[in-house]
């Protein structure tokens, strides 16, 4: 695992600063909210929550928060629990956790952890526009 100063997660959906549930709370509870940023990918509306499927297109964009996670090595566990990966679930898992770059609005570039969705997105709504939370009314 990096050094706490330098693990930092990007969240799309029910985990986004501005979403109102229990896992947004702990995550805010445990990391340093940074600030919205973007993702290069397609995101999708999987359930009463979101998948995002990375894109090679620049204008395929996806609106999220980035967090600095001050125990990366409690806090991912319980978030890969949160999505459903690790040994108490069957696999192939619907998520993926990978360490790719996002771009902050004031245009820095970093690498965060994100979480990627591994199934078909054939037949499931396009959330154009990237911004989960304008969509689902939180």
């Amino acid at each position: 695992m990096k050094d706490k100063q330098d693990c930092f997660l990007f969240v799309y959906g029910t985990l986004r600063y501005e979403a109102k549930g229990k896992m947004s709370a702990l995550l805010s509870g445990s990391a340093s909210y940074l600030g919205e940023a973007h993702f290069q990918g397609k995101l999708y509306r999987i359930d009463y929550y979101p998948g995002v499927v990375a894109s090679d297109h620049p204008e395929d964009l996806v609106v999220g928060d980035v967090f600095q996670l001050q125990s990366p090595d409690v806090t991912l566990p319980e978030l890969d629990d949160y999505e459903g990966i690790g040994p108490a679930y069957e696999e192939p898992y619907e998520y993926e956790r990978c360490l790719l770059p996002v771009t902050l609005t004031n245009g820095q570039t970093m690498r965060c952890w994100i979480y990627l969705y591994r199934y078909s997105v054939e037949g499931l709504e396009r959330i154009a526009d990237g911004d989960f939370l304008a969509h689902k009314g939180i």
